[in-house]
């Protein structure tokens, strides 16, 4: 039983040739092996035209142009990694990082001397210094550990302004949401003596080097002020306007407050918080 056909294309008779003592050739047809004809012209055809294409394509000029862009893109890549590594290894070497999520406020100061308004990430309140202890008017950049903005001359209102750049701060960079809890330190501040020298009870407590403080004046009508007493302790959800209006009396996410009512001075802690 035969399994394959013959060729009958003397061209490709492969069978073994053989020579005798004589040194004559002698073909074996014991040995006859015989292989399908596959049309080998045509495929050689195919095979030379897509070289021929691959050559034209290779040695066009958009072909020269597209890798040469390219390769300028890779060089101005790489150049840019390099230049982010070397930025980013500065900042490791020179400054200490810290984890956003460990940040709990955030304590801002005007400026009228150097006309700036700058920002600084508390870590601990009641034990960070405010930003109004810690700023000094010829600190330089490489030492400064806060955001500092310049105070645009055509401000109107700077106190409008500053509310803005510290609420732009809880609302895109520090994980401090726009909730207040309030509660109340009265009893504390009386301790103190603040009833017969609240000038030296402030000062023993940390006012202003690490609490900032308001004092509200009688009469005062704030929503969110009434609010947060009649719910001490508990979460208050802020609008932007409300927290802008608290932005704008202590430039701080925290703060003390005094508040007269019923003829009676209270003191309250308010502060923003993540929860």
């Amino acid at each position: 039983m035969k399994l394959m056909h013959e060729v009958t294309d003397p061209s490709f008779d492969v069978r073994p040739v053989l020579r005798n003592s004589q040194g004559e050739k002698h073909v074996s047809d014991d040995s006859m092996v015989t292989i399908p004809s596959l049309g080998l012209k045509a495929n050689f055809k195919e095979v030379y035209d897509f070289a021929e294409l691959n050559n034209q394509v290779t040695n066009s000029i958009q072909t020269t142009n597209l890798v040469n862009s390219l390769q300028w893109q890779v060089d101005w890549l790489r150049q840019r990694l390099a230049s982010y590594d070397k930025s980013f290894s500065d900042i490791v070497s020179h400054n200490l990082l810290i984890p956003k999520a460990a940040i709990k406020g955030i304590s801002g100061h005007i400026c009228k001397k150097c006309q700036t308004f700058s920002l600084k990430a508390i870590i601990d309140i009641g034990y960070d210094m405010t930003m109004e202890a810690k700023h000094r008017c010829t600190s330089t950049d490489d030492k400064r550990i806060y955001i500092l903005h310049r105070i645009p001359s055509d401000t109107p209102n700077v106190d409008d302004w500053a509310a803005r750049c510290l609420l732009d701060q809880v609302n895109s960079h520090v994980p401090i949401r726009k909730h207040l809890i309030a509660s109340e330190i009265t009893e504390r501040l009386n301790n103190l003596g603040y009833k017969s020298n609240p000038e030296i009870a402030r000062e023993f407590l940390g006012i202003p080097d690490k609490y900032p403080f308001h004092s509200f004046e009688n009469n005062f009508k704030v929503s969110w002020i009434n609010q947060a007493i009649n719910n001490l302790g508990k979460v208050i959800a802020m609008t932007d306007d409300e927290a802008l209006d608290f932005f704008r009396k202590v430039k701080s996410t925290y703060a003390i407050f005094e508040i007269a009512i019923g003829g009676t001075l209270r003191q309250f802690f308010m502060y923003f918080t993540n929860n």
